[in-house]
Formats: structure tokens, sequence, C-alpha cells
């Protein structure tokens, strides 16, 4: 390709960056006022960004335990490890994992419209852009917040029952402290609203690839066997941190039931196998939206290349096959042949979800890493990891 062929295909590609990050409404704007805009990638910046969430969902609910009247026998604050988790891992990843998802969505967007890839690049940007307000209308993210408050009466009922807490007193009836108000209320529909914000993204990045997927010219023989367009897969290899984000409280709530409630380590084996299953199916939905049109090009090159392939051999064998039988074989014969043949399998065996394994492994280890202090109560660490990278390698 020309240099200048290039160029104008990057001017054309770079005309409708997508964007998985609002550009509007008002948590963007909030943070975009307090310096903390989650569409900058410095490093500076993005950990004032998590230090400012960190002071909301860890450092307040502290101050307000440690204010509180000490109670015999009540889990303290310190030793609540489900809380440490989810205020210092769980919501840092999710929020760390904008800016690396949204590059490299960015990226695959851009490759689509390459008129290289794309039999119309103007259609495909005006396909996109007519996505963007399911990003940037406020009513998604006040939507998103009505469900994450929806979960609260929820959670309190899940944790006033059993053994005392930090987060409520024991009584005739439970009563949350100041603390617990402010993690009822507070901490967890952040939490959830950022885990939501998240899959409601990746519902919107499935229909950007679905809308997309029927202007493409995968071609069915690449080498790849995902039509030339592999690279889409590094979108959910990078979604493994939201993936490790949500299994680390999973995982810690499994820890407690087993540390602190007597439950069997082998118990949660079940519930683990289906973590991970579900991580795989999330982090790799969005290209879901290919496999229609991807499927009907395999169908269509599979035929044509059957049908030349076919028609090669019948040449052949029929020069092959002749009496007196010929001398000798050339080597641009059976080179052709083998050749065809070659390509071929790779038609037949052309993946219509586009993704690479390489992948897969990376959101698997995402998920699995977190679950590793539940699993030692089951299996040896090191005994864990050779299984795991030999599942995986």
């Amino acid at each position: 390709m020309s240099v200048a062929t290039e160029g104008t295909e990057t001017a054309h590609a770079a005309e409708e960056p997508f964007s998985l990050l609002p550009t509007g409404g008002f948590f963007t704007r909030l943070e975009s006022r307090l310096g903390f805009d989650p569409r900058k990638h410095p490093i500076a910046q993005q950990g004032a960004r998590v230090a400012s969430y960190l002071l909301i969902t860890w450092v307040a609910p502290m101050v307000l335990a440690s204010v509180e009247p000490a109670r015999h026998g009540a889990l303290s604050f310190m030793a609540d490890f489900e809380t440490h988790l989810r205020s210092l891992v769980a919501i840092p990843l999710l929020l760390f994992a904008e800016s690396r998802v949204d590059r490299e969505v960015k990226y695959i967007v851009r490759s689509l419209g390459s008129p290289r890839r794309c039999r119309n690049s103007e259609g495909l940007r005006a396909r996109v852009r007519s996505l963007r307000p399911l990003i940037e209308h406020p009513l998604v993210g006040a939507g998103l917040v009505l469900l994450a408050l929806l979960i609260v009466p929820t959670w309190i009922r899940h944790h006033t029952s059993g053994r005392e807490t930090w987060i409520f007193v024991n009584g005739a009836r439970p009563t949350l402290t100041a603390a617990g108000t402010w993690q009822a209320y507070v901490v967890v529909p952040v939490y959830v609203f950022l885990l939501l914000r998240w899959l409601w993204r990746w519902l919107v990045l499935m229909l950007v690839f679905a809308r997309s997927a029927s202007l493409l010219r995968p071609i069915v023989s690449h080498g790849d066997r995902c039509g030339g367009f592999s690279f889409v897969s590094r979108a959910p290899g990078q979604f493994a941190w939201v993936i490790a984000g949500a299994s680390s409280l999973v995982s810690a709530r499994w820890l407690f039931a087993v540390v602190c409630d007597g439950v069997p380590a082998a118990a949660v084996t079940k519930p683990m196998l289906g973590i991970l299953i579900l991580s795989v199916l999330i982090a790799f939905f969005p290209l879901l939206g290919f496999a229609f049109h991807f499927a009907q090009a395999k169908r269509s090159g599979l035929r044509h290349y059957r049908a030349v392939v076919e028609g090669h051999a019948r040449n052949v064998e029929r020069e092959w096959f002749r009496r007196p039988f010929p001398a000798h074989v050339t080597s641009e014969e059976s080179s052709s042949l083998t050749d065809l043949n070659s390509v071929y399998d790779v038609v037949r065996t052309m993946q219509i979800i586009p993704y690479r394994r390489a992948q897969v492994s990376i959101v698997l280890l995402a998920a699995i890493i977190p679950m590793l202090p539940v699993l030692s109560f089951i299996a040896p660490i090191d005994e864990i990891l050779r299984g795991v990278f030999k599942a995986l390698l």
C-alpha cells in the first residue's frame, strides 16, 4: 500500500473516533471540574481520580467506623476484607480499565473504517455516530444510578443478618450504624453503578460491531482464521481489568463465607466454574455482533473455494490417472493442489466470532487470580497454578 493511500485511510478513519466514555453528563462534567477527566490518560491524573474515589469508598467509612463505640464480638471494619477488596481493588480496577479499554476500542473502530477493510467507510462512520446517544444521553446515567440504588435494600437484608458487624447493631430490629449507612447508600451504589456502566458500554459496543459488520470485507482465506479481523479481540483482552475487579469482590465474599461462616471450601467450586464461564461470555459478548455476517461470508467462501479445489483436483487426477501413466508428476502440479487444499482448510476453520486464544487465556487468568485465596483451602497454590497454566498454555 502506498504512503498516500495509507495517509488517506488514516485521515478518513480519524474523522470519527468512537469512544465508550461520554463527553457530557453529570458525572463526566463533575469529574472534569475536579480535574479528573476519565478521557485523559496521564498516570498522575488517573491516580488522583482513583484516590478521590478511595476517600469516598474507604476512608470515609473507616473514619465513621472508628468513632463508633467498640462492641464485643462484632466484626470490625479492619477485619472486613470484603469491604477492603471492594474499595481498594475492585473499584480502582473498574476505573483504571476505562482508559485501557477505550484506547483499544478507538483503535478497533478506526481500523474497521479503513477502506481496505470496509466497503463504505462513510456509511460505517454514520452508523457508529448514530449509536453515540446510547453513551451520551443523560437518561442512561440516571437509569444506571436508579438500578444501583435498587440493590441497596437487598444488600442491607443480606448484611444485617447473622453475626454483628461494624455495619449494624443487633436488636429487636437490626439497625445500621453511621458507617453502615454510608456503606449501604454510598459505597455499594458506587460500585454497582460502575459495574453496570461497564455492562451497558459492552452492550453498546456489541451494537457498534453488529451495525458495522455488514459493511466489512472479511477475507475468508486469511491466515488468522478470523477473516483478517482477529485484532478486534484486543478489546475483550483489556476488559480483563473489569473481570478482575468483579471477580475480586465475589472471591472476597466466598473467602468470608469459608473463613468466618465455616462454609466448606468445596461448596464454592461449582460457583467458581460458573464465574469463569460467565467471565468469558461477558468479555467476548461484543464480538457476537460479527457472527451473522461472518457466517455468511464463510458459507460463501466455502462454496467458491470448494468449486475451485474440486475443479483443480479433477484436472490433476485426469492428468495423473491417464494411461499410460505419466512418467513423472511435476512439483508444480503437486504443490498447487497442496496449496489449494491448505487454503480450503483455512476457510473451513474460519471463526465466525473473531477471537484469539491468547485473549481468552488473559480473561480466564483475570477471573482466576482473585480466587486463589479461596482455592488455597482446596489445594496447594503451587499445584493450582501449575494446573491453570497447563490448561491455558
